[in-house]
């Protein structure tokens, strides 16, 4: 689902920017940094008053991962429940920021992954 998310993003113009700080544009480094939907992306810990959440280097990974690799070659990913929701909570923040609301999909599909 976060592949299909980013890629929809990056089809419509709001591909998150995840290599440098949404603010101030500084190459990000391998460290936990944040996320700021607002910005569009990932937030360098200097610029960390304007972070929404924070954003730990796996998960930082894991979405360029996605946003680089074509859905043939995506790895299978073993996320630990912190890590995927804490992924899932940046990029269902990027969307309800654009959409200016929340997908009524994101309810079904949380009913389908619980059964």
């Amino acid at each position: 689902m976060r592949y299909f998310e980013i890629y929809l993003l990056s089809c419509i113009g709001y591909e998150p920017l995840l290599r440098t700080c949404a603010h101030c544009h500084t190459e990000l480094q391998p460290e936990e940094n944040g996320f700021t939907p607002a910005l569009g992306g990932a937030v360098c810990p200097q610029c960390s008053h304007l972070w929404t959440q924070s954003l730990s280097l796996n998960a930082l990974k894991v979405l360029r991962v996605l946003q680089r690799t074509e859905w043939e070659r995506v790895p299978h990913f073993h996320l630990d429940a912190r890590l995927h929701g804490e992924i899932e909570a940046a990029m269902h923040g990027l969307l309800r920021f654009h959409l200016e609301r929340d997908l009524k999909t994101w309810n079904f599909l949380d009913m389908l992954s619980s059964n």
